[in-house]
């Protein structure tokens, strides 16, 4: 997908107040079905948006504009009749705004242990990020929550891990494979991600051992229950 229109100002702006009145209405994620009641709600809501501004030219049908508000905040692959293959710059805001909500979500939930990583993927290679292994040298995954075995080209990935036991932290590792790209010289590139959150010390990430010509950028990361943000692109 590409992106059309729009400016960096007004994404950060509409990021920032849906992501607080989330948490607003959700009482800072401590009752879990306030959670789940409001992430329903948000995704009805940015439906609205998709509909009206999510894509150039006319408004799609509202059903497909909330099917593809759902695919993107819970990784649902539901097809979609009438929706283009083009986002504007809104479109983009709206996506990116609904994977923070349920990112926020997800680390309100791993709180309870003394360090979490929350790890983020944002798949814009043109390729499919199919799992290739992923290990963890402290800590345990956070309930079902590994890493997906695949994240489709312009969709987004999560997992998480935390600290199990006294004076722990978690650290880990996550590697993908490039397939089915749009430019072939891409495919089976490698794709990896580490994260390390210590019981004591600072917040690490790296993606040593990544394959040349793949370019990841990083956001987020701070903090004893972490959310980390990647972006992943080639060239």
């Amino acid at each position: 997908m590409r992106w059309l229109g729009g400016g960096a100002g007004s994404r950060g702006a509409a990021e920032r107040t849906l992501v607080g009145l989330y948490w607003l209405v959700s009482g800072y994620g401590l009752r879990a079905w306030r959670v789940i009641a409001t992430l329903v709600v948000v995704v009805a809501l940015v439906a609205v948006g998709v509909k009206y501004a999510g894509f150039p030219g006319e408004p799609v049908p509202y059903v497909d504009a909330l099917l593809y508000s759902v695919r993107s905040a819970f990784l649902i692959n539901v097809k979609t009749t009438s929706v283009p293959e083009t986002v504007t710059r809104w479109g983009e805001v709206f996506r990116t705004a609904l994977a923070a909500a349920v990112a926020s979500a997800a680390s309100a939930s791993a709180s309870g242990a003394a360090r979490s990583v929350f790890v983020e993927v944002n798949n814009w290679t043109q390729c499919e990020m199919d799992f290739h292994d992923a290990d963890l040298s402290h800590g345990v995954w956070s309930g079902t929550n590994w890493p997906p075995s695949e994240i489709i080209n312009s969709t987004w990935g999560d997992w998480s891990s935390e600290s199990n036991g006294v004076f722990t932290g978690t650290e880990g590792t996550a590697s993908s494979l490039l397939r089915k790209c749009v430019n072939p010289a891409n495919n089976f590139k490698v794709v990896k991600f580490h994260w390390n959150n210590p019981y004591v010390g600072a917040n690490s990430y790296d993606n040593s051992g990544t394959s040349s010509g793949v370019k990841i950028t990083r956001s987020g990361g701070s903090g004893n229950n972490a959310v980390v943000q990647f972006r992943v692109e080639t060239s």
